[in-house]
């Protein structure tokens, strides 16, 4: 969707996807490396092809050029270098065990038991679809437990907060421009975190403010004369 995206094949077991935006300053790259177990590799520009494999692992890294909010002079290609070069000597059991292990120091810091009915072992969508009228207070905890899986994913220490669509968006043009809309749904993001213990996830939307406070200074002077700083809600 973005104009220019070239695919190059960088070695046997390696895709490469360039991507300049087409609105905007950013540029991106994301790697695909495939790994076999048994069975032949081959592929172009256009593809990989797999035959005969007992076992295939698809790796895929992505970076883009963004390195602050003034300063987008990073380099993805070199990053997703890194990222796949650090993946040289590890099995798929070991990333997926390396993630679940990340993400539990976060999610298990805190349970909630609320009650239990015959409807928990429905599917998701009939829980919901009969939740006015059959009490199912173990979908309420789920839902809790829903909230803090999505900060956990979308706001680690060292990244951006996530804005209206986190970072589930996959939209040209999302609904409300996928912004951080800080008259309420900024918010929003964050009023779990806390209470529900997950405070270190609060540590991009506190690294954002300091930021904010900085240009915000500029544009409290330049637009009302004023000392202090002042955010736009959009």
């Amino acid at each position: 969707k973005h104009h220019g995206s070239v695919i190059r094949k960088l070695d046997a077991h390696t895709l490469s996807m360039d991507i300049r935006l087409k609105t905007g300053v950013l540029h991106a790259e994301s790697r695909l490396l495939v790994r076999l177990h048994g069975g032949t590799l081959s592929g172009d520009s256009t593809g990989i092809t797999v035959t005969g494999a007992d076992s295939a692992t698809l790796y895929l890294v992505a970076r883009t050029s963004f390195v602050s909010y003034k300063d987008v002079s990073g380099d993805p290609a070199a990053g997703c270098a890194r990222d796949l070069g650090s993946l040289d000597d590890m099995h798929y059991t070991r990333v997926k065990a390396a993630h679940i292990g990340d993400y539990r120091r976060y999610f298990d810091t805190f349970s909630i038991d609320l009650g239990h009915t015959d409807d928990e072992r429905r599917p998701t969508d009939e829980r919901i679809a009969r939740f006015d009228t059959h009490p199912d207070p173990a979908l309420v905890a789920l839902y809790v437990q829903y909230a803090r899986y999505l900060l956990i994913s979308s706001s680690r220490p060292g990244t951006l907060p996530p804005n209206l669509q986190g970072i589930w968006n996959d939209e040209m043009r999302p609904p409300w421009g996928s912004k951080y809309t800080t008259n309420i749904n900024l918010e929003m993001n964050y009023w779990p975190a806390e209470v529900l213990n997950l405070s270190p996830c609060t540590e991009p939307l506190s690294r954002m403010m300091q930021r904010l406070a900085v240009t915000g200074h500029q544009t409290a002077g330049d637009y009302y004369g004023c000392t202090g700083w002042v955010l736009h809600h959009n």
